[in-house]
């Protein structure tokens, strides 16, 4: 049996049955998304516009970012449901079914598909200001994606250690949602900003497991052509691709990084 997904306040249009029945009895074990429209239109036009830009590579690459296929689009085998146990009664849950279900997929098993288009939705996805994924707040959605980065990234050997790109908010924030045992593999800061280069950048705030205040954690702050092995890239992803080809893009190229195996974007 299938499950699709709808919220009360949404609207669904005629053909999404039609799609997505098509799109798994092709691929049984996917998480089948629908394309979508804002209603009203235009109240979230970035994320519109970046959600429909995913082609399935971008599915996957972009999945620390957030749910790349949302979730009242959802469609699934019930037994991909079942097997990654159900919903849990938590702030951000469609987060955390997201990358359970990741956990447990293997990239050529096509885990992550959208069917229909920006141009003919399948679906009117209602906004307000009072939607649950406007209340959820930042901290906690971060800490769910970094917990999914450590198990399914960090897992790796060549992350044995890595560098953070971005020495400010988001980079921070990133660090400071690893556990103490991921934490300790950051190896450094990178950031292109002259003021920030060369600086020590000193955390005296964390906290373990057992709520202990821990001891200052300290990072160098070194400039990204210094950069050595694999990155988390912590700076929002569509400033640093205006206008084309960005710095990101080329120290990687640089470097000999490729996006999904030593550099994933988390921003």
């Amino acid at each position: 049996s299938l499950l699709a997904f709808l919220d009360a306040d949404d609207v669904m249009l005629p053909r999404r049955v039609e799609l997505q029945v098509a799109a798994l009895s092709a691929s049984p074990r996917s998480l089948v998304g629908g394309a979508w429209r804002r209603w009203p239109d235009g109240a979230t036009a970035h994320h519109e516009a970046w959600a429909h830009s995913l082609d399935e590579e971008g599915l996957w690459l972009h999945q620390f970012r957030e749910t790349t296929v949302q979730m009242p689009t959802w469609a699934m085998a019930r037994a991909t449901f079942d097997a990654v146990g159900g919903f849990e009664e938590v702030p951000a849950e469609d987060l955390l079914f997201f990358h359970a279900h990741l956990d447990r997929a293997a990239r050529a098993e096509r885990p992550l598909l959208r069917v229909g288009s920006r141009e003919e939705p399948l679906l009117l996805y209602r906004w307000t200001a009072s939607s649950m994924t406007s209340t959820v707040d930042r901290r906690t959605l971060l800490q769910a994606r970094a917990a999914a980065f450590e198990r399914r990234v960090l897992s790796d050997p060549r992350w044995a250690t890595f560098t953070v790109w971005g020495a400010g908010r988001d980079g921070k924030a990133f660090v400071a949602a690893l556990s103490a045992a991921a934490r300790s593999r950051v190896v450094a800061l990178a950031d292109i900003n002259p003021r920030k280069v060369g600086e020590l950048y000193t955390n005296h705030r964390l906290r373990g497991s057992d709520g202990a205040l821990l001891p200052p954690f300290t990072l160098p702050v070194v400039h990204t052509r210094d950069i050595r092995g694999p990155v988390a890239v912590c700076v929002s992803l569509r400033r640093a691709e205006e206008g084309g080809e960005g710095e990101i893009q080329r120290v990687a190229r640089g470097l000999g990084l490729v996006e999904g195996e030593t550099l994933w974007y988390m921003f």
